[in-house]
């Protein structure tokens, strides 16, 4: 199923996108304290792709966030 073309989904995805960021960074804080239970895998593939994406936003003068923003656009546009 596609996803819709609207601000509102792409909006509700960059929350996504969020959450998972802060959820990503909290848990990278809890490891650092001993004792802390760990959170699911998906969240340290997600903090690895995102360390990608802040290195080449670096590169290229924007936010992570505009990276990700700019890909969901394209993806929308193209379907």
């Amino acid at each position: 199923m596609p996803i819709a073309k609207n601000t509102d989904q792409s909006d509700r995805t960059m929350d996504k996108f969020k959450g998972i960021a802060d959820a990503a960074e909290k848990n990278n804080r809890a490891n650092e304290k001993p004792g802390k239970k760990k959170t699911r895998r998906n969240i340290f593939i997600f903090d690895n792709h995102w360390s990608i994406l802040q290195s080449m936003s670096e590169e290229e003068g924007v936010t992570a966030s505009d990276l990700v923003r700019r890909a969901i656009k394209e993806f929308i546009e193209k379907s």
